[in-house]
């Protein structure tokens, strides 16, 4: 029983947790929520424990991703080998900085496609 009292406690947190970004987006009018907080989300709530979630790692590994991929928007474009070498360099910045966090990955992709300004950095991914 204890196994399902866990499982239905983490989907509680992630479920108010997303309601919560959402409801703040609508209120304050600014996008709080993007798609790969979804997966970190799931991450926290189901496996609390991963050394994937620590604060150090869902932070950096964000901070680092978006980073990367508003670089390489801004010097190369939105083209296919922008969005190979912005997820690539995230991939191994995350690695060699200790902040891996695989929804952080897919940040530089939804860069490319969203084309974002460097506001990006602060909101949504740093609030």
């Amino acid at each position: 029983m204890k196994k399902y009292e866990s499982m239905l406690l983490g989907a509680l947190g992630a479920t108010l947790g997303i309601v919560q970004l959402q409801v703040l987006s609508e209120t304050s009018n600014i996008a709080l929520l993007v798609a790969p907080f979804g997966a970190t989300f799931v991450l926290v709530f189901a496996l609390p424990e991963s050394p994937l979630v620590k604060p150090r790692n869902i932070v950096g590994g964000y901070l680092i991703s978006t980073i990367i991929g508003l670089v390489l928007y801004e010097l190369l474009g939105n083209t296919p080998l922008s969005l190979g070498l912005a997820f690539g360099f995230a991939f191994v910045l995350m690695q060699l900085t200790k902040t891996l966090h695989p929804p952080a990955g897919s940040i530089p992709l939804l860069i490319m496609f969203s084309e974002p300004d460097w506001s990006y950095v602060a909101t949504p991914i740093l609030i």
